[in-house]
């Protein structure tokens, strides 16, 4: 049985001091990272318990049986650069697919980088919050979905 992760991205962080094009970069990245953190959630799982339907796997797979699913909504709230230093925050809410009844509101995850800014180490940031809020939510969604 699978549960599917409807994963959602958004950038919001102030275009003025973020470069042109990072945007799609940091879209890029979140989904990355989600999907990381689904394939570290699948190999964790019991295998004997996976078979005898007691647990869900996860996918990101849209075209996966949808006996459970959720949206995963991430978004790069900020992004502060600094001399010598770069700090990118993220939010993210938990909602039911498709109907987006609410879960929670207060995913949150927060990283920084030492150096120069480049976009390629922002995304970097970008992947590795992503994947471990997605860390966090996931068991939620298991807990949820249970059979």
């Amino acid at each position: 049985m699978e549960i599917y992760v409807n994963i959602e991205t958004d950038f919001t962080a102030d275009s003025a001091k973020a470069p042109q094009g990072l945007s799609a970069a940091a879209k890029a990245a979140i989904v990355k990272g989600v999907k990381s953190a689904i394939v570290a959630a699948n190999k964790k799982l019991d295998t004997e318990r996976l078979t005898k339907g007691l647990v869900f796997k996860f996918t990101a797979n849209d075209k996966a049986a949808r006996k459970a699913a959720f949206t995963l909504r991430l978004k790069v709230a900020s992004i502060a650069v600094t001399p010598g230093k770069t700090s990118v925050a993220m939010t993210g809410e938990l909602n039911v697919f498709p109907n987006n009844e609410m879960i929670s509101t207060s995913l949150t995850g927060n990283g920084a980088y030492e150096g120069s800014f480049s976009d390629a180490n922002t995304a970097d940031t970008i992947e590795a919050i992503a994947e471990n809020m997605a860390g966090k939510a996931l068991p939620v969604m298991q807990a949820k979905a249970v059979p």
